[in-house]
């Protein structure tokens, strides 16, 4: 909620504290949320290289996979901080790995198809909107 009223500081307070305890209970996706959290943060700052660190971090280190919405939180993340850090390319590749699950992940394919300049994609992708996307 912090972040999205840019709130940076407090967003980043927060987050440091559930750290702590989550560092204590190592709940696979809790520590998922939190990581893309964090990564959502420094894309926020305008520090995308500092969110991919994160995000690899996170992969090398977890045991679990995260649950499928979760994971697909993950890779719009690694997406769009791979737009914002001027690989098309790679934020191709991550959307590619697996289909869109959700609202994020939806926006996060559509941003690469506009970018990649393939308006017919992205308004496909618009015209096939994840229809829980309201309610999550």
């Amino acid at each position: 909620m912090h972040r999205e009223r840019d709130e940076l500081g407090d967003a980043e307070q927060l987050l440091a504290a559930a750290a702590t305890e989550l560092q204590r209970t190592r709940p696979s996706a809790l520590l998922a949320i939190h990581v893309t959290e964090q990564a959502l943060l420094a894309l926020a700052r305008g520090e995308p290289g500092p969110g991919l660190g994160l995000l690899a971090d996170h992969r090398t280190a977890s045991r679990v996979p995260p649950p499928p919405v979760v994971g697909a939180q993950l890779r719009a993340t690694e997406a769009r901080l791979l737009l914002a850090d001027g690989d098309l390319d790679g934020a191709q590749q991550v959307i590619s790995q697996a289909p869109a699950v959700g609202a994020d992940s939806a926006a996060a394919a559509v941003q690469v198809a506009v970018e990649r300049q393939e308006l017919d994609r992205a308004t496909d992708l618009l015209e096939h909107w994840p229809e829980d996307s309201e309610r999550a």
